[in-house]
């Protein structure tokens, strides 16, 4: 039983005792018509997971290097497909079979923290995984906290959309590169949801 189903049965029981007697279905029914009204429901998870073309997308931006580098002086060894995180260090050599299979676990990872965020809010395939580029790029802290997440959840597709552009910097300069990715991650977001499309 969890905490909110324990709490409903001890407040039939208080009015049991209040009342004396045995509830009847009539006061069940109106008891549970005022706790529908006044007890919020727990937001479905989202079923979104990475599709085939985030996949492509993140590749074309990230590309693959079998050998660990710093992307720009301020950033923090990068191996694979994007891949960072302990054991990532400078002098590192993978094969490509473990710079995709590393690449999988990664998106995987990314795309079910995007999911978790965006809970039960309406969301096409093609908004999921332009974020979840964003978020694999940036990182799913500052995902978690962006303006971008906020207003996408509040329902304002529009006024994310535009946030994608602020995220062009590195250390404080902008670099091309990121801002011709972050344009693409927009055009992504805005682009009509195809129902043909599949995770990868």
């Amino acid at each position: 039983m969890t905490s909110s189903d324990n709490g409903v049965k001890r407040l039939f029981d208080a009015i049991r005792r209040i009342k004396g007697n045995a509830l009847s279905d009539t006061d069940v029914h109106s008891v549970n018509a005022v706790l529908a009204d006044i007890v919020p429901s727990v937001p479905a998870p989202s079923t979104l997971a990475p599709s085939l073309r985030c996949a492509n997308f993140i590749k074309g931006f990230e590309q693959c290097r079998l050998s660990a580098y710093l992307p720009t002086p301020d950033d923090v060894p990068t191996i694979g497909w994007g891949t960072t995180g302990p054991g990532i260090r400078l002098g590192l050599v993978w094969t490509q079979a473990q710079a995709d299979t590393a690449f999988a676990a990664d998106l995987d990872q990314f795309g079910g923290r995007v999911a978790a965020l965006l809970g039960a809010t309406p969301t096409t395939q093609s908004q999921y995984d332009a974020m979840v580029s964003l978020a694999y790029n940036i990182g799913t802290t500052a995902f978690a906290n962006s303006t971008l997440l906020r207003l996408h959840r509040a329902g304002d597709p529009a006024g994310a959309a535009e946030q994608f552009a602020r995220w062009n910097r590195q250390a404080g300069t902008v670099l091309n590169g990121l801002t011709r990715r972050r344009a693409a991650e927009r055009a992504l977001y805005l682009t009509a949801h195809r129902e043909e499309e599949r995770p990868a």
